[in-house]
């Protein structure tokens, strides 16, 4: 039988998922004989599950008692609590405590239980160790490992900055999230739990200091550390990652640890030979396994960075990050700029909208002569799921000569023209859309009462006047505050549902997704029939390209009859996803269009608030513009400004983009060009906006 960790239901032995929580299933029978399971630990943690066991103590699956989060508690073997290793461990786990980065597991809790032993509590990862992956699927492609590798460095770069070395990164320790997002974990807890790192790794208790197979040649040694060796370390994950095989032979670890002491890694092409791995890649990596560290690339960042070039420039088609869900992962709050090194989500390119809440569709029908540029490592980031295809259209567009000449008419070069700018703007409405729109994070929501004939939704409290400045604060872009703000009034009020949600919602706009996911289904268990719950799932799952469920829990939102702000945000949603649908595959998915313009004018007819009709009213605009009527398409951007409900210049920006693809469809090449002009005034950096205005200038006067 299997288990749900977070509810309790058990299932079949062959179910993987529960379908209530969406919780990975653990086998029933661990949890039967274990003392803590059932227990309650340092007064808040229940212990639901076990998770897993190892060299430093046993994970459980465990839910906080007064915030219902679902989390992850390690707790350390009893043998390893004396006190000295108590006090490191503390001293550890607070500064790992202190490592805000996407990649990073992120670490909520930490100290000791009643019975004196140590315990850490983290978020809790549905996924699989890379250990595990490598046992199903070794070797790895190439195209998978290097932006795997870039979520690593990225995470041990932001622990580095804070001084804190892992020292015990191997597979066991990298988590793989859906979409091959990485978390890496246990960062400095190997020091905290053993002191000093020794050439035979065992402390006074026995535990064992570190992983042998994974550890530098100064950690054996017993040498002071510092980031070199977590780049030693982790080009020995890469070198596995790669081949299937340890760089260094040996009957046991131990002997492969003594080997590397006195010799090179074994090439690649002996540790397998079927598998052929570029040269400048492996030199890449055989320079991270130099015995010297003053040998090494100077930071994990650095390393990561020598791999991506040495993959461009082996002519490999240009990397897009992590497929699906991971934007890569911009999940635990802003991403933090590292030494030399950027995230996986810094391969995207800039996009001129926020793209956070929803991608735009992956594979856009490009027009004849368009130019997609893929993204190249040292762009920047973007939070979409799958990169953003950017339409060049100066290369395909005709240049107009010196002199004056009539108006041109509907020429083949024009038809590729006009291709080219619809290609370009439709991208930025797409995700501009939902950007807005979806959550409409950036007005401030109106606080209107719960039904009172609805005994589903839990009534309101004194929580509104907090909603409201939270949302303020939202709007202005001061999150840090409306999370404190929030947090302050859930611990006076803890079960409110307004609350948990607002929370969430602040979480998704840090990009801490999972987090933001935990407390949506913690209301869900607590409030089964709390309708804005089920749409900030479906965003959150929309977000993981689980497309399906997505429509199902807007849809069960929608039943549950909510306030009609969140029936709003509902039929928007959908019609987002019905319309990316219809452009990522127009054959497959001819009817999608139709349900898309059903939605958005569902959207509009429950709209509170101007604010709320805009994303509507811009996906209506990108159907018309797609179906040739340019005049209903002019009508629903014309409202849009006319309303003036959009807060932010680069938003703004967007309708005037695509209202000047309108007026030149209308050939109105006046108004197109001081269109183009104004969306680059509202959005300077944006280079689309910049190459449609410079070309519709020479337009101008036809």
């Amino acid at each position: 039988m299997r288990q749900c960790p977070t509810c309790g239901t058990t299932y079949p032995d062959d179910a993987k998922f529960c379908p209530r929580d969406g919780a990975t299933l653990v086998s029933a029978g661990s949890v039967s004989d274990d003392p803590f399971i059932g227990k309650v630990l340092a007064g808040r943690y229940e212990i639901l599950s076990k998770l897993g066991e190892g060299g430093m103590g046993s994970v459980y699956c465990a839910r906080h008692r007064l915030l219902g989060r679902v989390d992850a508690v390690k707790v350390l073997r009893p043998d390893t609590s004396n006190a000295d290793a108590g006090r490191r461990f503390l001293r550890e786990a607070k500064l790992a405590a202190s490592i805000n980065h996407p990649n990073a597991v992120v670490i909520h809790d930490f100290g000791e239980a009643e019975s004196g032993v140590a315990f850490l509590a983290m978020e809790y990862i549905q996924g699989q160790s890379l250990t595990k992956l490598l046992q199903k699927q070794r070797p790895l492609p190439l195209g998978r490992v290097v932006p795997m590798v870039r979520q690593i460095a990225s995470a041990l770069d932001a622990a580095h900055q804070l001084g804190v070395i892992h020292r015990d990164l191997k597979p066991d320790n990298i988590m793989v999230l859906d979409g091959d997002r990485i978390k890496v974990v246990d960062f400095g807890i190997a020091k905290a739990v053993g002191g000093q790192e020794s050439l035979v790794p065992m402390t006074q208790v026995g535990f064992i200091v570190g992983t042998p197979q994974y550890m530098s040649p100064e950690q054996a040694m017993g040498e002071p550390l510092d980031a070199r060796s977590d780049v030693y370390a982790l080009a020995l994950v890469t070198y596995e990652m790669l081949t299937g095989e340890p760089a260094f032979q040996g009957d046991s670890m131990q002997a492969q640890m003594v080997v590397r002491l006195s010799e090179p890694p074994r090439p690649m092409a002996q540790a397998a030979p079927h598998v052929s791995v570029p040269p400048s890649i492996e030199a890449v990596v055989r320079q991270g396994l130099a015995q010297s560290p003053a040998h090494r690339p100077a930071s994990a960042g650095a390393f990561a960075t020598q791999l991506e070039k040495a993959f461009a420039a082996d002519g490999t088609q240009a990397m897009s990050a992590t497929p699906a869900a991971s934007q890569p992962t911009r999940y635990q709050g802003v991403t933090i700029a590292t030494a030399g090194a950027r995230s996986p989500v810094d391969t995207q390119p800039s996009s001129p909208v926020p793209d956070d809440v929803f991608r735009p569709p992956a594979a856009y029908a490009a027009p004849p002569g368009a130019t997609v540029v893929q993204p190249t490592p040292s762009a920047q980031p973007t939070p979409s799921s799958t990169p953003i295809p950017r339409f060049e259209p100066s290369p395909t567009l005709p240049t107009p000569p010196a002199h004056p000449i009539a108006k041109p008419s509907a020429s083949k070069s024009n038809v590729v023209l006009i291709g080219g700018l619809v290609a370009v703007v439709s991208v930025v409405l797409l995700a501009i859309v939902l950007g807005v729109g979806l959550y409409v994070f950036y007005a401030p929501r109106e606080s209107s009462s719960a039904k009172p004939d609805n005994p589903a939704s839990p009534a309101k409290t004194d929580s509104t006047a907090i909603l409201q400045q939270s949302r303020s604060s939202r709007e202005a872009g001061n999150y840090p505050a409306a999370l404190e703000l929030v947090d302050q009034a859930l611990t006076t009020n803890p079960t409110s549902p307004e609350l948990r949600i607002e929370k969430a919602e602040i979480l998704f706009e840090q990009e801490r997704f999972v987090e933001s996911e935990d407390i949506v289904y913690g209301v869900l268990r607590s409030h089964p029939n709390y309708g804005p719950a089920y749409q900030n799932l479906g965003v959150l799952k929309y977000r993981q390209a689980k497309t399906e469920e997505a429509i199902a829990h807007q849809k069960r939102c929608l039943e549950l009859d909510p306030e009609p702000e969140y029936a709003c945000y509902a039929h928007a949603c959908l019609a987002q996803i019905y319309a990316d649908q219809y452009f990522s595959n127009k054959r497959k998915f001819a009817s999608a269009s139709e349900a898309a313009e059903r939605e958005a004018r569902a959207a509009l007819s429950t709209a509170t608030r101007k604010s709320l009709e805009a994303p509507p009213r811009l996906v209506l605009a990108m159907l018309f513009v797609d179906r040739q009527q340019f005049g209903l398409a002019r009508e629903q951007l014309e409202k849009i400004l006319q309303d003036n409900a959009l807060r932010r210049d680069r938003d703004l920006a967007a309708v005037y983009a695509q209202l000047a693809v309108v007026a030149f469809f209308e050939k109105r090449y006046a108004e197109a060009a001081e269109a183009a002009d104004q969306a680059v005034q509202l959005d300077p950096q944006n280079k689309s906006y910049q190459k449609l205005a410079d070309t519709l200038r020479r337009y101008r006067k036809r």
